[in-house]
Protein backbone atom coordinates (compact mmCIF):
# COMPACT_ATOMS: atom_id res chain seq x y z
CA UNK A 1 0.00 0.00 0.00
CA UNK A 2 2.99 2.33 0.75
CA UNK A 3 4.49 1.56 -2.62
CA UNK A 4 1.00 2.71 -4.38
CA UNK A 5 0.58 5.84 -2.29
CA UNK A 6 3.98 7.32 -3.08
CA UNK A 7 3.51 6.07 -6.76
CA UNK A 8 0.58 8.69 -6.86
CA UNK A 9 1.92 11.44 -4.44
CA UNK A 10 1.64 14.58 -5.97
CA UNK A 11 -0.60 13.18 -9.15
CA UNK A 12 -4.08 14.16 -7.73
CA UNK A 13 -5.88 16.71 -8.91
CA UNK A 14 -9.10 18.46 -7.52
CA UNK A 15 -11.86 19.25 -9.87
CA UNK A 16 -13.70 22.01 -9.17
CA UNK A 17 -17.62 20.97 -8.47
CA UNK A 18 -18.85 23.74 -10.45
CA UNK A 19 -17.34 22.48 -13.79
CA UNK A 20 -18.61 19.37 -12.91
CA UNK A 21 -21.88 20.06 -12.16
CA UNK A 22 -22.00 22.14 -15.48
CA UNK A 23 -21.11 18.55 -17.58
CA UNK A 24 -23.74 16.50 -15.55
CA UNK A 25 -26.23 19.26 -16.65
CA UNK A 26 -25.40 18.63 -20.31
CA UNK A 27 -25.82 15.45 -20.32
CA UNK A 28 -27.18 11.81 -19.05
CA UNK A 29 -24.11 10.54 -17.11
CA UNK A 30 -23.28 9.81 -13.61
CA UNK A 31 -21.52 12.51 -11.38
CA UNK A 32 -18.75 9.95 -11.30
CA UNK A 33 -18.85 9.75 -15.31
CA UNK A 34 -18.45 13.50 -15.62
CA UNK A 35 -15.76 13.99 -13.03
CA UNK A 36 -13.57 11.94 -15.54
CA UNK A 37 -14.65 14.23 -18.47
CA UNK A 38 -13.42 17.36 -16.48
CA UNK A 39 -10.27 15.87 -15.76
CA UNK A 40 -9.65 15.00 -19.00
CA UNK A 41 -10.76 18.44 -20.23
CA UNK A 42 -8.56 20.02 -17.70
CA UNK A 43 -5.30 18.01 -18.33
CA UNK A 44 -6.10 17.89 -22.34
CA UNK A 45 -6.29 14.41 -22.81
CA UNK A 46 -8.47 12.02 -24.76
CA UNK A 47 -10.44 10.13 -22.06
CA UNK A 48 -9.82 6.65 -23.38
CA UNK A 49 -12.82 4.20 -22.20
CA UNK A 50 -15.07 1.64 -23.12
CA UNK A 51 -17.95 2.71 -21.45
CA UNK A 52 -20.79 3.72 -24.28
CA UNK A 53 -22.31 6.34 -22.25
CA UNK A 54 -19.04 8.37 -22.33
CA UNK A 55 -18.61 7.82 -25.92
CA UNK A 56 -22.05 8.60 -27.18
CA UNK A 57 -22.54 11.36 -25.04
CA UNK A 58 -18.55 13.21 -25.74
CA UNK A 59 -17.66 11.85 -29.03
CA UNK A 60 -15.46 15.34 -29.42
CA UNK A 61 -13.52 14.47 -26.32
CA UNK A 62 -13.61 10.25 -25.76
CA UNK A 63 -12.38 7.49 -27.79
CA UNK A 64 -11.98 3.70 -26.96
CA UNK A 65 -8.89 2.37 -26.22
CA UNK A 66 -9.72 0.54 -30.14
CA UNK A 67 -9.52 4.09 -31.51
CA UNK A 68 -6.73 5.31 -29.49
CA UNK A 69 -4.72 2.77 -30.40
CA UNK A 70 -5.23 3.26 -33.88
CA UNK A 71 -4.14 6.77 -34.25
CA UNK A 72 -0.85 5.74 -32.18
Amino acid sequence: MAAAELAFADREHHLPSDRVLAVIERGRLSAYDCEFVVLAIALGVWLVTEDRAILAARPELACSVEQFMAVQ
